[in-house]
């Protein structure tokens, strides 16, 4: 059962006990769920009162479950995705400086393949740009968009930059046996939805594989975990997450890092997006968008943005 589904039972209780009831002598207003969290809370404390262990193990469990049952309800009726904001601060988190000394490295977090099913985290270490490439499944081997998604996983690769992609068939494939081919390091995003609605399993190029459940999920942790991205010929998948990760940009959600769109196709796209809807892209929200003729011109600005730390 994950988060969505806890929250959901715990809606149904609630129903269950007429307290979402307009009457109800216990109204779940926001302000009296945080408080009732703060007060559920602080009963854990009274487990380790005059103790540096707790007594009654099950009691704990009754008090932190009642911490949860508030915390997601609290989350909810706030409108809250409490699981991606969970993973949106882990990654804050991650890049923050504790005591003094600054992390070494930066872990995407997710759902692992082992059959314990725990959060695991790629072993490489952030001595070198993470790169994310989005780019679409369809292309073939031999194909020209395959061939030039292995030259660009050549260059990353060469450049000994950790590549990131989402792991499966495609440019995604052709980004990774590049790299490969190299010596690089891949890091594939892969995700149990996209198992489900098309049966295909990861590449066998992918040095690491970081496994979530959603897609939802497996989108964030390439936009979040990267310092630059770079998006091949693709779908309605790529664009979506390349309009993603700029709007994020344009918004502050995340902190600026270059966005390199690659090839004539994106050229046009872009461009008539410009065209028609010119009134509601301003010149500040545009510059965050990068274009590049090819792959060599994309890693050539590329190069040149990681270096003088200008997006």
């Amino acid at each position: 059962m994950d988060i969505h589904e806890l929250t959901q039972e715990m809606h149904k209780f609630v129903r269950s006990m007429g307290w979402y009831a307009p009457t109800s002598k216990r109204p779940q207003t926001i302000r009296n769920l945080a408080v009732s969290l703060n007060l559920e809370a602080s009963e854990v404390l009274e487990h380790f009162q005059w103790n540096d262990d707790p007594t009654d193990q099950t009691a704990l469990a009754g008090e932190l479950a009642d911490v949860s049952l508030y915390l997601l309800q609290l989350a909810s009726l706030s409108g809250i995705d409490l699981e991606q904001a969970i993973l949106s601060k882990l990654q804050v988190n991650y890049q923050r400086v504790w005591d003094g000394e600054p992390g070494s490295e930066l872990p995407l977090t997710g759902n692992s393949n082992s059959e314990s099913d725990q959060v695991k985290s790629p072993t490489s270490k952030r001595d070198s740009p993470w790169i994310t490439v989005f780019g679409g499944s369809q292309p073939k081997p031999g194909e020209p968009v395959y061939l030039e998604a292995q030259h660009l996983g050549n260059l990353l690769g060469g450049l000994r930059y950790t590549v990131l992609n989402g792991g499966y068939i495609g440019t995604m494939e052709a980004v990774s046996k590049g790299a490969a081919e190299v010596g690089g390091h891949v890091i594939g995003v892969t995700c149990d939805e996209i198992e489900a609605w098309r049966p295909v399993k990861p590449n066998s190029w992918i040095t690491e594989e970081l496994r979530f459940s959603t897609l939802r999920q497996r989108m964030f942790a390439l936009i979040d975990s990267c310092d630059a991205a770079l998006a091949l010929p693709g779908g309605i998948g790529t664009l979506t997450e390349v309009s993603m990760m700029w709007n994020h940009l344009v918004t502050d959600a995340i902190t600026p890092r270059p966005l390199i769109v690659i090839g004539a196709g994106w050229e046009a796209v872009i461009n008539a997006f410009y065209t028609f809807h010119s009134n509601f892209i301003p010149e500040n929200q545009r510059i965050w968008l990068h274009k590049a003729i090819d792959v060599d011109d994309a890693v050539r600005q590329l190069r040149e943005m990681l270096s003088s730390g200008k997006v």
